[in-house]
């Protein structure tokens, strides 16, 4: 198993470690989709789902500008950051004036039903065409039977315009 290239890539994305300043666990699940896809990434991303700060703290920490939507309460060290915008509103109510429209790469990562944070996400992926690369989601499956629903949410981005490829990484439990 060990020769298996499949086996050695999620092994190195398991050593990956979190930071004790991170302030949640979002922060290895970002770390681990990065290293993964392997792609240099700059520009403006949006976090969907932002609260407390992980996966906002790890993009500011790759020299994006991070744009963090959630009406929850964010950590300090993303506030503090001076490429950090907070728009405390759940994703629902955002508006297109609510947002800039350059983000390169959104990341989502909410406590909503699949379905509903897909539409979202697709929803303001639309206000960004023009200069959105690359959209990193977790889809929180507490039900196994769910998976089944993998490829129906994956036709749902196709339909949209999107390439997709889905992966369950060692942070996803």
């Amino acid at each position: 198993v060990a020769d298996c290239p499949q086996f050695a890539s999620i092994a190195k994305l398991s050593q990956i470690k979190q930071p004790d300043a991170a302030p949640s666990r979002a922060y290895l699940k970002i770390a681990q989709a990065f290293e993964y896809f392997h792609r240099d990434r700059d520009g403006h991303a949006i976090e969907i789902g932002s609260a407390p700060g992980g996966a906002s703290y790890f993009l500011l920490q790759q020299s994006l500008k991070v744009t963090g939507l959630d009406p929850a309460e964010m950590a300090e060290i993303c506030l503090n950051n001076a490429n950090f915008i907070h728009v405390k509103k759940s994703v629902q109510d955002v508006q297109p004036k609510d947002l800039s429209n350059d983000y390169s790469l959104m990341a989502i990562d909410t406590n909503l039903p699949a379905l509903t944070s897909l539409r979202e996400t697709i929803r303001l992926a639309s206000w960004s065409k023009n200069s959105l690369n690359e959209i990193f989601m977790t889809i929180k499956m507490p039900n196994p039977r769910q998976v089944r629903k993998l490829s129906s949410y994956a036709n749902d981005f196709k339909r949209a315009g999107y390439k997709v490829i889905y992966k369950q990484l060692p942070s996803h439990h």
